[in-house]
This record gives structure tokens, sequence and C-alpha cells, in this order.
């Protein structure tokens, strides 16, 4: 089903809402702003240690291939 212009602009002024309600949030609780800040460093912690972890295991896996390969 197509998504109406009603639903849309519906949509948005949600996303606005909350996007105000945050600010709000953060501007009267500003450890709140540091939790979300924390979260946010953790999560691209994560996502760098996660990256290297593939790359570990897709060196491996060519590893144990070339090495099969060879015998």
């Amino acid at each position: 089903m197509t998504e109406k212009r009603s639903d849309y602009r519906r949509q948005a002024e949600q996303a606005e809402k909350a996007n105000r309600q945050e600010a709000a949030d953060s501007a009267a609780f500003p450890a709140f702003k540091q939790d979300q800040d924390q979260k946010t460093l953790k999560a691209e912690r994560l996502k760098k240690k996660l990256n290297f972890a593939i790359l570990v295991v897709c060196l491996l896996i060519i590893l144990v291939w070339v090495i099969l390969l060879k015998f």
C-alpha cells in the first residue's frame, strides 16, 4: 500500500515531537545527555572491535584455505 501524504506528515510530526522531548530531557537532565554520549561511545568501540574480529576471522579462513590447497 502506498503511503499517503497525511501519513507522512503524521510520522514527521511524531518524530519532531520526539526530538523536542529528547532535547528538553537533555537540557533538563544533563546526566541523561551524558548517558547517551557514553552509550554512543561504547557502541562505536564495540563496532570497531567487531569489525576487527571479522577481519581476523576472514584472514584465518584464507590462511586455512591456503594451507589446505598447498598440501
